[in-house]
């Protein structure tokens, strides 16, 4: 089979769609995905253990793309292009088909002893290819200081410097106040899930090596981790700031230990620059690693 493992990209035909895909023009990138899907969803008949296999790559992607978790590794190291609800739909009806009765790749895992384990995954990849979550971004208010307070603990602050002072905290209420204002190069956004806050995202102005750019943030709260919140939120900020037409460049900096936030950079699309370092807050030094998003083309 040239398979090694039960995720998408453990096997040999799934990594040489990976290759094709980082080989692509990125503009070309979700017809590939689309074409892969499409072989096994739309056809009848005998569906052969390679098409199978390229499709539940492709399942993985579309997943990701569309805000769901999937097991990317072995993938491409291009970011994955954004996916729609028509994307999902075909993803869907792909993994019918290749676990269905007319599968080659299926009977190939049945002849073994991992075949419950590979459905597991599969069952795994349709859960992750749910809609996105409902979520919201709003601008900054008055009222909204008790989520600095929320987010001021060593948890959500550990990649960060740690807890502020009250003062920090009301001075940071103040700036945050400012970006509401129309004539702000900044803007900062509590972030809805559902109708329940549940964190907060924003993007201000920055010099980098030169450049001005933005630089955006994001935080949300533990309990609503896992369900896609988090890049929801920041591909909403990310429209909002190619609306803004100020900068042509996105960065975002999280910390190298931060493996979370270092996903997230790429399942939104962000290009991977590289590790750096810089001062946050004032006397922390942060080794990060650098993330870069175009907001024009």
């Amino acid at each position: 089979m040239g398979t090694w493992d039960t995720g998408p990209f453990d096997n040999d035909a799934a990594r040489a769609f990976a290759a094709e895909l980082d080989e692509a023009e990125e503009e070309f990138r979700p017809e590939l995905i689309r074409r892969a899907v499409t072989a096994a969803a739309d056809t009848t008949g005998w569906l052969e253990s390679g098409t199978g296999e390229r499709a539940v790559a492709a399942v993985a992607l579309v997943a990701a793309g569309g805000g769901g978790a999937a097991d990317l590794r072995g993938g491409p190291e291009n970011p994955v292009p954004p996916m729609d609800e028509h994307y999902r739909e075909a993803a869907l009806r792909a993994l019918a088909r290749v676990d269905g009765p007319e599968s080659e790749l299926a009977d190939l895992w049945e002849a073994g002893e991992a075949a419950g384990p590979w459905r597991r995954e599969l069952t795994r990849l349709r859960a992750a290819l749910r809609p996105e979550p409902e979520v919201r971004i709003e601008p900054w208010t008055a009222d909204d200081l008790w989520l600095l307070r929320r987010a001021n603990t060593p948890e959500m602050t550990a990649h960060t410097g740690g807890p502020e002072t009250e003062e920090k905290l009301l001075d940071r209420q103040r700036r945050y106040l400012d970006t509401a204002r129309p004539d702000s190069v900044d803007r900062m956004f509590r972030i809805r899930f559902d109708g329940e806050p549940a964190g907060t995202v924003g993007y201000w102005k920055r010099t980098w090596l030169g450049e001005e750019v933005y630089e955006t943030g994001w935080g949300v709260f533990p309990e609503f981790r896992g369900r896609g919140v988090a890049v929801r939120a920041v591909r909403l900020a990310l429209a909002s700031a190619r609306e803004e037409a100020r900068f042509a460049v996105v960065h975002a900096f999280p910390s190298v230990h931060n493996a979370p936030s270092n996903a997230l950079c790429r399942r939104a699309g962000f290009t991977f620059v590289a590790p750096c370092e810089f001062e946050h807050p004032p006397g922390h030094l942060m080794h990060c690693n650098d993330w870069r998003f175009g907001l024009t083309g």
